[in-house]
Formats: structure tokens, C-alpha cells, sequence
């Protein structure tokens, strides 16, 4: 199992036999190469599946900028944010968009009409620590597989990298699902507990929306 970063790309270097580097800052064209691929590669592999280890749970800060039409609300996406899985209810109603806020940039943001928006979602892992191993072996075998291409022009070497790649992706999955339930939360949804209690909706819903 990888302890940092550097580890984690020397290991890719050595697959296609390539020497190591020092640091992602080194000056030769191998370690640029690498810098280069490395943050692009982790974060696809991280956004594939729903990892355990990459899995995070928000509670989202309200945007001063409001949607112009539609939901009334806008919450901004987690610094780290690369995929949502799922929000805190099933039957909250919301929609992932681009807005534009007051000072004419753009950003992305979740709008709704809830109160508050709470969501389960993959994040970027910086530390390689905090991965999975079998994580770490899937993003080392896709890495190996773009260095081959990019420095050795390789067909052969890319191609056999990109086969272990996918076995590692299968085991990384399957070793994924022993260690979680089929569902993560078994909670009813808003509407349900809300006639199961007695009590009344979590939330005020706007059903006039579902078309937005």
C-alpha cells in the first residue's frame, strides 16, 4: 500500500519500467510527465464508483445568489466535490446546475427549493493514505498505462496496462462491496416518516417545480 503520492507514481513508473523520480517537481520530462497526468488520473478512477474511502457526507452552505427562475435556492458544492451519489432524502427535489452569481462569474451549485440541502458524495483524496489499497492498484495500472503512452509511444505496454487496470477495477469493486451493506441508509424517506410518525414533512415541497 502506497504512503504518498510519489510512492503511488513510482510504483505506476516501474510497471512499464521506467525509473523512479524524486518528486512531482523534478525537472525532467519524466517527472512532468507524471505531475501532469497524475491529479487528472486519481479523480477519474475516484469518480467511477462510489468508493467507500472517497465517500463523504455534506451539509451544503447557502448561496447569496439565487436561481433568476424556477427553484428559489441555490448551495454551493463541497472544495472538494467530483461526483454526487445521492442527497439526504429520495424524494428531495433539486437539480445540479451552472449559475451565475452577482459578480458575473460562474459556478456550480445544487438548486432546490429546500431549506437546507444535505448530500452524500464522492470527494477528491489528496492523501493517498486515506484510500483503499485496492484503490491505490487500480489508479497505479490506469497511470501506468497514460505514461506509457505519453513517454514510451508503446501500444503494447499501454494496452497490457490497461487490461490490468480493469482487473483491478473489478477486484477494487468487489473488495468495495465487502465492506459495506447494499444500501448505506435505511431510513424512510421525508414523506415516508412523516406518515409513519404522525409528524409533518421535513420540509415544505414545491411540486409546482417538477418540470424545471
Amino acid at each position: 500500500m502506497a504512503s504518498s503520492e510519489i510512492a503511488l507514481c513510482n510504483a505506476a513508473l516501474r510497471r512499464i519500467g521506467q525509473k523512479t523520480i524524486a518528486s512531482l517537481t523534478d525537472p525532467s520530462e519524466l517527472a512532468r510527465t507524471v505531475n501532469d497526468l497524475y491529479s487528472e488520473v486519481r479523480d477519474q478512477v475516484l469518480s467511477i464508483h462510489p468508493w467507500n474511502c472517497a465517500t463523504r457526507r455534506a451539509s451544503l452552505a447557502l448561496l447569496a445568489d439565487a436561481p433568476p427562475w424556477g427553484f428559489s435556492k441555490a448551495f454551493a458544492l463541497p472544495a472538494d466535490f467530483l461526483r454526487l451519489v445521492r442527497s439526504e432524502y429520495a424524494d428531495d427535489l433539486w437539480r445540479m446546475e451552472t449559475i451565475a452569481r452577482a459578480d458575473g462569474t460562474l459556478t456550480r451549485a445544487i438548486v432546490t427549493d429546500l431549506s437546507q440541502m444535505r448530500i452524500v458524495y464522492i470527494a477528491r483524496i489528496a492523501d493517498v493514505t486515506l484510500m483503499d489499497a485496492f484503490v491505490q492498484r487500480a489508479i497505479e495500472y490506469r497511470l501506468a498505462a497514460e505514461i506509457a503512452d505519453r513517454i514510451t509511444g508503446s501500444q503494447e505496454k499501454r494496452q497490457a496496462m490497461e487490461s490490468l487496470y480493469r482487473d483491478a477495477l473489478d477486484e477494487a469493486r468487489f473488495q468495495d462491496s465487502r465492506t459495506a451493506p447494499p444500501t448505506d441508509d435505511l431510513r424512510p424517506s421525508a414523506f415516508l416518516g412523516a406518515r409513519i410518525g404522525g409528524g409533518t414533512l421535513h420540509e415544505e415541497r414545491r411540486w409546482s417545480n417538477l418540470d424545471v
